[in-house]
């Protein structure tokens, strides 16, 4: 088969290894709610996670309400499922009524709760310390998305700022809940998954040093998050139904059954988009054929007036033009024929 179409079809494996209606209806099999539960889906695999869960409850549940970016919204859903559009990767006015739905949602919530997480969900719902408003959120979004920072501090910054976040809506529960979640963070750390509304926060990410003095003051607003040992916390179980480590062990297996030598990268990347797609380059032409995979998320510092593409494409750009301005090295002929895919997994 040609490379390219070899690639596609990993890359497609990959994917449906980590879709989130497969892994939510996956894991509600397993499990038995004492009564209809009350269904919270939200980030970028909202739509799909709920379709998961219906696929499994049916009709037994309460009511449902789902927060997803502007456009990823799907049709057909039971009339009991309320549905929000909001903004991502910035915020918008739809994200402050999402996280007011939420508060709202949460506190009417008497018997148990069912979360579906996945990315985007620090940006599309969010609910601020009285006195902030939509205009504060978007300068702190976009001071964010221009810094390059790593995503685990750029939640950590959120989740200070949030009512929500750090595990602060787990503080309006009043039954059991299920959480359960995609991971786009490398580490997988359930705090830091859609900066962990409801899971404890012990991400021990420090703030990064020489904050904008604006940003410092509103951070100084902010409630302080519960404890570890919060009583709020024994009501919920919290679980990570997929994460970059299955999709790229799924392209692992099917590489090897199509007879290629893959050579994997235990450890999620990190760091400058540039870098690191130089490092990808280099590895690719010095090494030996082969399939090469890499997983993890990079950071793009922007200019004022940035063009397109962004942190995703960021290394594999990098690392194309590298391959091609070196096409006369002996050694980057000799694995011209290379076979080599970063994959990084994004819900």
């Amino acid at each position: 088969m040609e490379p390219r179409r070899l690639l596609l079809q990993f890359y497609q494996q990959a994917l449906q290894r980590v879709d989130g209606r497969r892994c939510v209806a996956a894991a509600l099999e397993r499990h038995t709610f004492e009564q209809p539960p009350r269904i919270l889906a939200l980030g970028k695999a909202a739509p799909a996670m709920l379709r998961g869960a219906l696929d499994v409850l049916d009709d037994a549940f309460d009511a449902a309400l789902l927060v997803t970016r502007h456009g990823y919204l799907q049709g057909g859903l039971p009339q009991r499922v309320t549905c929000i559009e909001a903004g991502h990767p910035l915020p918008d006015a739809d994200s402050l009524r999402a996280g007011e739905a939420i508060w709202d949602f949460v506190d009417e919530t008497e018997g148990p709760l069912l979360l579906l997480l996945s990315g985007g969900a620090s940006a599309l719902a969010e609910r601020l310390p009285e006195g902030l408003g939509l205009a504060e959120l978007q300068r702190v979004n976009d001071w964010l998305l221009a810094s390059g920072l790593a995503i685990a501090s750029m939640n950590r910054i959120r989740k200070s700022l949030s009512t929500l976040k750090g595990g602060r809506l787990a503080q309006r529960l009043r039954g059991e809940a299920l959480c359960l979640m995609i991971s786009d963070v490398p580490g997988d750390r359930p705090s830091v998954i859609g900066s962990g509304p409801l899971v404890a926060d012990d991400d021990d990410t420090p703030l990064p040093e020489n904050l904008p003095d604006w940003l410092s003051a509103m951070l100084e607003q902010a409630p302080a998050a519960p404890l570890a040992d919060d009583p709020c916390f024994q009501r919920v179980d919290a679980r990570i139904i997929a994460a970059n480590g299955d999709a790229l062990a799924a392209v692992s297996t099917a590489a090897r059954e199509a007879g290629l030598t893959v050579y994997g990268h235990e450890e999620s990347f990190q760091g400058a988009a540039a870098v690191l797609g130089e490092a990808f380059a280099r590895e690719l032409m010095d090494g030996p054929p082969g399939l090469y995979l890499w997983g993890g998320e990079s950071t793009v510092t922007l200019p004022p007036e940035p063009g397109r593409g962004g942190r995703r494409g960021g290394p594999e750009y990098r690392a194309g033009w590298l391959q091609r301005s070196d096409p006369g090295s002996d050694r980057h002929r000799q694995n011209r024929d290379h076979k080599g895919c970063a994959c990084n997994f994004a819900p």
